[in-house]
């Protein structure tokens, strides 16, 4: 009796995650994500090909862009910007492939959103392969605590020994 009650419970166990799996794949998109009140389509990655299809990029984009300008430099004072005006990895993705297609407005507009600020601090590569830039001071600086725990006395030189070690 046990037993039956056991293999029921597990056969009814397996019927509701099936069931689960069957709804959700049914029922819900598998094309696109919803953010704010767009889809963010993998299709809307496809090469812009009409230059109306370019202007409607770049007014999508260009309400995040005014609002990175405004926001450089102040910290506290502006809203935060709605879902649907921050642009989706495709629009971004996006903007590299038709920039020579971008009217030159837009392109200067886009510079100065994504311009370093001037107070930042620069390290450059042993390589000079790329550059780090950083700030200490600010809601997006580097902490100058040592995190790592690391002092002068806990490096030690290694020596040559005669086994080669």
């Amino acid at each position: 009796m046990i037993q039956t009650k056991i293999f029921n419970f597990k056969i009814s166990r397996i019927v509701f995650l099936c069931l689960h799996f069957l709804f959700f794949a049914l029922f819900l998109p598998a094309e696109g994500k919803v953010r704010g009140q767009r889809i963010l389509n993998p299709e809307s990655s496809r090469r812009l090909t009409s230059s109306s299809q370019v202007s409607n990029l770049e007014n999508r984009i260009k309400p995040f862009l005014e609002h990175r300008i405004r926001r450089a430099g102040r910290f506290r004072g502006l809203p935060q910007l709605h879902p649907e005006d921050i642009p989706a990895e495709s629009d971004i993705l996006q903007l590299a492939r038709v920039w020579n297609n971008l009217s030159p407005e837009f392109k200067g507009l886009y510079k100065e959103a994504i311009r370093i600020p001037k107070s930042f601090l620069v390290h450059q590569s042993p390589g000079g392969n790329f550059e780090v830039y950083y700030t200490t001071v600010g809601p997006d600086s580097v902490s100058s605590a040592d995190h790592y725990g690391f002092e002068g006395a806990d490096w030690s030189v290694k020596t040559d020994k005669g086994n080669g070690v």
